[in-house]
């Protein structure tokens, strides 16, 4: 089969395919198509163009200046697959023509005797990505941007290997969790340049070390002894325990007043990891007098409650302090009291009692 017709089947689909025709309309012919190697259904990236010069062949085109891309010259005696080599032709310049800011005109002259096919391709370039290392956040800390880059100027790809810990929306980093994160960044490449190498950091998201809320202002207790703040204080305490706070950080302040409440307050955490993470404060104006703030149990299910040790083993209750207020039971059978479940042993006893400080509980109804 002559290599005209093999070339046509491998660029079926044409709506003409005599060789004057120029099924793309980009000015080549399917003849002047098949002789540099192009593709007749699609119009060819760069601008080139056909002449003669004596025995000779001209072959010229537009190409850009002063940027990354490497063009090459290539050659094959047919169009067989994998005959392509680089051509040993000379690239020159082409004078007398004017050229768009930013491209230049260039040129090979070729032999017309004897019959090679020639085409213009681009070479892509390698790229190398730059990612600094990234410096560890506490939980709570806002969305930050990252700023990796690529020697080619083309944008990044972020992925997070731990969503749970952080997110990524294009580059900007969204802290979900506590724990730890490899966050990578790619590079797919494009005609001009190969794929980069991929570089990956660690993210560390540590727990927050200091978290104060106040329960009238930020949560709207009122604290006159006649509204429920059964809900805005365990709003409070679900706060502190949500954003994961350790390390004594934590605290919920009640300025005086008295806080009528009709159920437990809760200091626990049914979200993995249980419990409050180890340093949690309920810190009150003052236990007695005037000035004093009181915690007004007015049901019996109005107490302070936390588990100390759960059903799976999970002892993470301790550091968990009560300073500086009153528990007042407001009615005969009302549960005036600090309930701790589950203390297995003597040691967990005595870790807790010591973080009860300047704490009074009182009752000003007769025991029922």
């Amino acid at each position: 089969m002559d290599p005209y017709d093999q070339w046509l089947i491998l660029h079926s689909g044409l709506a003409n395919t005599v060789g004057t025709a120029d099924p793309d309309e980009d000015g080549r012919t399917n003849f002047a198509e098949y002789a540099f190697g192009g593709n007749p259904a699609l119009a060819d990236p760069v601008p080139w163009s056909v002449g003669t010069s004596g025995a000779n062949f001209v072959f010229s085109w537009l190409q850009r200046t002063g940027g990354s891309v490497v063009y090459e010259v290539q050659e094959c005696a047919d169009l067989a697959a994998g005959s392509w080599a680089n051509s040993a032709a000379v690239v020159a310049p082409v004078t007398g023509i004017v050229a768009p800011d930013g491209f230049e005109w260039k040129r090979i002259s070729v032999p017309a005797a004897g019959r090679k096919f020639y085409r213009l391709t681009t070479v892509p370039q390698a790229q190398i990505l730059s990612f600094a290392p990234l410096s560890a956040k506490s939980y709570g800390f806002p969305s930050f941007t990252l700023t990796a880059s690529s020697s080619s100027g083309l944008p990044l790809v972020y992925t997070s290997s731990h969503p749970e810990v952080a997110t990524i929306s294009g580059n900007t980093v969204n802290i979900i969790g506590i724990g730890t994160t490899t966050i990578r960044a790619s590079q797919a490449g494009n005609s001009t340049y190969i794929g980069a190498t991929e570089v990956a950091r660690t993210l560390t998201v540590a727990p927050r070390t200091s978290l104060t809320v106040n329960a009238k202002t930020d949560f709207g207790a009122v604290g006159d002894g006649v509204a429920d703040d059964t809900v805005p204080l365990q709003n409070a305490l679900n706060y502190l325990s949500a954003n994961l706070v350790m390390d004594g950080g934590g605290c919920l302040v009640l300025p005086s007043g008295t806080y009528r409440i009709t159920r437990r307050l809760k200091f626990e955490r049914e979200a993995l990891p249980h419990g409050l993470n180890q340093g949690v404060t309920l810190r009150g104006a003052e236990s007695a007098g005037i000035g004093a703030t009181i915690l007004y149990a007015a049901t019996q299910e109005g107490a302070l409650f936390f588990n100390v040790n759960d059903t799976e083993g999970h002892f993470f209750q301790f550091g968990v302090r009560i300073q500086d207020l009153q528990i007042q039971a407001g009615a005969a059978d009302a549960g005036a009291a600090i309930e701790i479940q589950r203390m297995p042993t003597a040691d967990t006893i005595q870790s807790v009692i010591p973080l009860i400080k300047n704490v009074a509980i009182t009752r000003d109804t007769p025991f029922k």
